[in-house]
């Protein structure tokens, strides 16, 4: 499998009463616990190194972590809880609670339920990331094509930038 080749899937996409739901893949050249360990376990320094202009701070706070986003993006912070980490499932989910008054003002949050999973067909152990998203709206909102495509853009650049690190410093 070609890293050029990959390809993003959009399975599922529903709006209900200020509930939407998002479900997206990625297939990486990476082991499931590798991509685990960067973007999870190791994300709070390794995410500013890879990405300085989109992220550039994670800091724990009290209520949860803040990350400070760089120059290159549209909201200035977010606070983001950890809801559950399961390191033998290669599986977490945060939710976004407070922050940019830009994102915000239209959001009561927005939860990531992401698993990393073996795939199979890869044949040096690559892995598939997985990711249910759901934002749950304020008032009137209705979660736009834009709002999703703009998720599905920072969680691919921050997975993939994760991706070509570890290929990168593999010791072939």
């Amino acid at each position: 499998m070609d890293v050029s080749t990959h390809e993003l899937e959009l399975q599922h996409s529903q709006g209900i009463m200020g509930v939407s739901t998002q479900y997206l893949e990625i297939p990486l050249l990476v082991p499931p616990s590798t991509m685990f360990k960067g973007l999870i376990l190791d994300g709070r320094t390794l995410i500013p190194h890879l990405l300085p202009l989109v992220i550039n701070k994670i800091e724990p706070v009290k209520d949860g972590t803040m990350v400070i986003f760089g120059e290159g993006c549209h909201y200035e912070s977010v606070t983001l809880r950890t809801n559950a980490t399961d390191e033998g499932q290669f599986a977490n989910t945060c939710t976004i609670f407070e922050g940019d008054p830009a994102l915000m003002d239209k959001f009561e949050s927005i939860t990531y339920h992401s698993k990393f999973v073996e795939f199979p067909s890869c044949p040096h152990g690559g892995s598939i990331y997985k990711c249910w998203t759901t934002f749950i709206t304020k008032g009137d909102y209705r979660v736009t094509k834009m709002d999703i495509q703009n998720d599905i853009a920072y969680q691919t650049l921050t997975v993939k930038a994760i991706e070509a690190y570890h290929i990168a410093h593999s010791k072939h």
